[in-house]
C-alpha cells in the first residue's frame, strides 16, 4: 500500500505545480484559468480523501470470523 500512497503524493505534487503554472500566468484570463484549475482541484480532492481511506484501512485489524458461527455460541 505505501506504493500506492507515493503515487498519490507524486500525483498531488504534479497537480500543485500545474495548479502554480496557471497561476503564474498573467497572460491567461481569469475565466479560463478557474475552468483549467476546477478539475485540478477535484482530482486533489479525490485523491487526498483516497489517501486518507487507504490509511484507514491499513491501519484496521480485520479479523476473520464467521458470524453464523459466533450466533450459534450464544
Amino acid at each position: 500500500m505505501e506504493n500506492i500512497t507515493k503515487c498519490i503524493d507524486n500525483h498531488l505534487k504534479k497537480l500543485e505545480d500545474e495548479v502554480m503554472s496557471l497561476l503564474a500566468d498573467t497572460s491567461m484570463p481569469l475565466t479560463i484559468k478557474n475552468q483549467k484549475m476546477e478539475p485540478l482541484a477535484l482530482q486533489k480532492k479525490v485523491l487526498l480523501k483516497t489517501k486518507e481511506e487507504l490509511k484507514k484501512i491499513e491501519n484496521t485489524n480485520f479479523v476473520a470470523e464467521c458470524k453464523m458461527y459466533q450466533k450459534g455460541k450464544s
